[in-house]
């Protein structure tokens, strides 16, 4: 092998130590100490050319991975450092004393770019975060992994699949919906344009609040610096956060929560959902679903699937037409085939009142089912702030374990009152 040959190898092997220092932390430099040692050894290589070459490469790194919007390459730089220090705060390798002193900076980077996009809120927020709260264990979370967490959750949750998903940077969202049917007309070509219409906008708004969830680590977990986890803890965080997001948007009462999709009042009028209501009470017929589906307007679905638990999903696939075939079909779900109910995809929610689990049974006035346009129907408001996580290692302490908690904020709500029907069953 040649000088430039190895020089080749050794700036692609640099670029490759430069990435997992800036995503790794500790454990990368270990690697990179080896690489230095082996380095070493080599005495045709030209030391100030490598490390040319590795400043190059950590500078596009890090500003490939930073998750600062407009980032120069100090921010860049500053996010990574950030989540570097953020992640020996997670081991226990650091103390939020020595965070604490970089929070402050980080902070500031994030307002300086909040003021520069004119976030006011956001800018105000995060002057009100107090830097005092890291003497408890708490932490803004880094953006890139707050990034994550929120993309993860879209792989748990089925309704941010096929929901519209907003952000904010207030305290909520405020959409128009429309109250009633603009006016439209015919006009000839000199006649005058009639401005009246009788057609309004009502505002439908969507608070957010604030949901937290517990990650566990044991303390073996935790102090493994192979182990890696980021990812792990990113990975739990959005499967606990989907989880009780999902039965808020669902079933939610909107109490410190948001209002869940099957909670609204029954109704043809705005800020109502519409209910159908099963011909017998107790059991699901084949014209129910033929009501449920029939007022649903055109337009709505083309993108329309059922939502059901997976109770009634079996009541319902006993089902058949007058011919005998059945009503409900099996998907294949290594050929990414969904299942389908009279044509239209089904997707499975265990939060929605369901069939009985002993004998298949409906309950009397149970909302067991909704048919309709999710994207259309529920919006889904996240906040743009980055959450908040504490370290708790008392209250496992006993087991050997630390909780790592994170507080996020987020809002959901009915945002087209028309583009989703739910069938109920008739009271006895």
């Amino acid at each position: 092998m040649d000088q430039e040959q190895v020089l080749d190898a050794i700036s692609s092997e640099v670029k490759g130590i430069a990435e997992a220092v800036a995503l790794q932390g500790d454990g990368a430099k270990e690697i990179k100490a080896d690489f230095d040692a082996t380095k070493a050894d080599i005495s045709t290589i030209n030391d100030s050319v490598t490390e040319q070459g590795k400043r190059l490469d950590e500078m596009t790194s890090l500003i490939e991975q930073s998750g600062v919007k407009g980032e120069s390459r100090e921010r860049a730089e500053l996010e990574i450092k950030y989540h570097r220090e953020f992640g020996n705060l997670m081991r226990g390798t650091t103390s939020p004393e020595k965070l604490s002193g970089l929070v402050g900076e980080y902070k500031d980077a994030l307002i300086e770019v909040a003021t520069k996009n004119g976030d006011t809120s956001t800018v105000q927020e995060l002057k009100a975060f107090s830097t005092d709260s890291l003497a408890g264990g708490g932490a803004l979370v880094p953006v890139r992994m707050a990034n994550s967490i929120v993309e993860k959750q879209r792989d748990f949750s089925d309704i941010r699949k096929f929901a519209t998903v907003e952000k904010s940077d207030t305290t909520g969202l405020i959409l128009p919906g429309e109250g009633a049917d603009f006016g439209f007309g015919w006009v000839g070509e000199r006649e005058t344009r009639d401005t009246d219409d009788d057609g309004q906008f009502n505002d439908v708004e969507i608070p957010i609040m604030e949901a937290r969830c517990r990650v566990p680590i044991t303390n073996k977990m935790r102090l493994n610096r192979a182990f890696d986890m980021d990812s792990y803890i990113t990975r739990k965080a959005a499967q606990r956060l989907s989880r009780g997001e999902g039965s808020a948007f669902a079933v939610g009462d909107g109490f410190k929560k948001p209002l869940g999709m099957m909670q609204y009042a029954s109704g043809t009028a705005d800020g109502q959902v519409q209910q159908v209501t099963t011909a017998t009470s107790n059991v699901i017929a084949h014209g129910d679903l033929t009501d449920l589906k029939t007022p649903l307007r055109a337009e709505y679905r083309r993108n329309a699937r059922y939502l059901m638990n997976r109770f009634t999903q079996g009541a319902i696939e006993k089902l058949a037409d007058t011919a005998g075939n059945p009503l409900y079909n099996r998907g294949d779900l290594a050929k990414g085939i969904a299942d389908s109910l009279k044509g239209y995809p089904v997707t499975l929610m265990d939060d929605l009142a369901g069939a009985s689990e002993t004998d298949g049974t409906f309950a009397d006035n149970a909302l067991v089912a909704l048919f309709g346009d999710l994207a259309e129907f529920y919006t889904i408001v996240d906040h743009t702030t980055s959450m908040l996580m504490f370290i708790d290692p008392f209250t496992g302490a006993d087991d050997g374990k630390v909780n790592f908690r994170f507080h996020k904020f987020v809002g959901g709500g009915v945002s087209n009152f028309e583009a989703a029907k739910i069938l109920k069953v008739k009271p006895a």
